[in-house]
């Protein structure tokens, strides 16, 4: 027994030394299988030693700790069923309290994390120290015994870390020594006496294997970061004399002004056309409202009408026809129609006769389907004179028919505008 204390006492020695060496430079981890309480279920086998009667012995064995990384401190509760000469068996029940020292705790390697193969084997190996009670029932040859036993312990264990997500645990195996010395009260409970034949020691060695489960879930490991992507050596770009982002090794077009937009070959890229301006169609052409814009005119040459009178000739009905088609073509414009005359009859008259005939070719243009909130229609008589009323040439320009754009802009026009073009007299006869 004195040579057990001793071994128990180098071990002890070997820890404390290891862990003052080893805490130097440990890690401090908030780790619940390294900082906390756990709980700790194993199987046992039992070789009793020192005794003719007992034998080999299965069981189990439940530890509830604290663990603060380098020390733990548990206790610890355990069944075996023994064997005993001539086929019986006894029933051994026992607690202790137990110390536990981690002598290699994150000293093997310079981090915690660090899953080399010496680490996961190692780092959580431990001393364990303890003491407690055990009581043998059954003891053989009197069945109904009691046997008390004071008990010491001492050993080695290993802890080996897994886990499954964040919940982080560790295989444990230990390899335990255990005495003890009979109290002196254990008797035969049947027979009423003060003892029975027990030996005054018990000596056993016991292994286990188990698992260590702590309370509570570990915070993801962070990982190393990510080495640094290679510097980038900047290419050396080809000369480009004139600026315009292509070099002169491809440049066709070597010296194009600054700004002017160039295509891949460095050559500018030809300017989109112009729209074609507004203008009123010569004799024989076709009405066209491309290019037209709010507050453009143009004079309807041949809308003519009869004498004295608002009704479209056969030739403006032509004329009108066109206009309707471009005013479809060009949805967005809205337009005025203004009547004008020369200067003979009086003002009122001219100014009625140029109002009925500017809304009788409104009413033209909304019966072939052009909504009547796009035209508005208006009659000025004389008052706005193009030439010399003095003159026939002069009256002939003066009595006129104009189309002014009130609102939109003109795009690409939608309809073809191969349609015969109209034709008739530069105007109106008389009034």
């Amino acid at each position: 027994m004195n040579k057990l204390q001793n071994r128990l006492s180098e071990f002890l020695f070997v820890g404390v030394l290891a862990v003052v060496t080893g805490a130097a430079h440990a890690d401090v981890s908030d780790r619940p299988l390294y900082v906390g309480g756990y709980l700790s279920p194993m199987g046992t086998i039992t070789l009793s030693q020192g005794s003719s009667t007992l034998g080999i012995g299965q069981g189990g064995a439940l530890a509830v700790g604290y663990r603060k990384q380098l020390f733990a401190v548990e206790g610890r509760g355990y069944y075996s069923l023994v064997s005993v000469d001539g086929g019986s068996n006894a029933h051994l029940y026992g607690g202790t309290i137990d110390g536990l020292i981690f002598p290699f705790f994150n000293s093997l390697g310079p981090k915690l994390n660090e899953e080399s193969l010496v680490n996961r084997l190692f780092e959580n190996a431990y001393l364990l120290i303890g003491a407690g009670a055990q009581d043998t029932k059954s003891y053989p040859g009197v069945s109904n015994s009691s046997v008390g036993t004071t008990i010491y312990q001492g050993g080695l264990g290993d802890l080996v870390p897994f886990r499954f997500g964040r919940y982080e645990c560790g295989l444990r195996v230990e390899a335990i020594y255990q005495g003890g010395s009979r109290d002196r009260d254990s008797k035969d409970v049947a027979a009423g006496t003060p003892d029975v034949d027990a030996p005054k020691t018990f000596n056993s060695v016991i292994f286990s294997i188990g698992v260590q489960l702590p309370i509570g879930l570990t915070h993801e490991i962070p990982q190393e970061a990510p080495p640094p992507p290679p510097a980038v050596v900047p290419v050396e770009q080809a000369p480009d004399s004139d600026g315009d982002g292509v070099a002169d090794n491809a440049d066709q077009c070597p010296d194009t002004p600054q700004g002017v937009k160039v295509d891949d070959r460095g050559c500018p890229v030809p300017a989109a056309p112009l729209p074609p301006p507004c203008k009123a169609p010569a004799t024989g052409e076709r009405v066209s409202l491309s290019g037209c814009g709010t507050g453009d005119m143009m004079t309807l040459r041949g809308v003519n009408f009869e004498f004295d009178k608002t009704e479209l000739t056969p030739n403006a009905k032509t004329i009108m026809d066109n206009v309707a088609d471009e005013l479809n073509a060009y949805p967005a414009i809205h337009i005025e129609i203004d009547g004008y005359t020369d200067n003979r009859g009086s003002d009122q008259y001219n100014r009625r006769l140029s109002a009925g005939r500017a809304a009788a070719a409104r009413d033209y243009l909304v019966a072939k389907g052009i909504a009547g909130d796009r035209i508005s229609a208006a009659g000025f008589g004389a008052s706005q004179p193009v030439a010399d009323n003095g003159t026939e040439e002069g009256r002939e320009q003066n009595r006129r028919v104009v189309l002014k754009i009130v609102a939109g802009a003109v795009s690409a026009p939608q309809i073809p505008t191969d349609q015969p073009a109209a034709t008739g007299s530069a105007g109106p006869s008389g009034n």
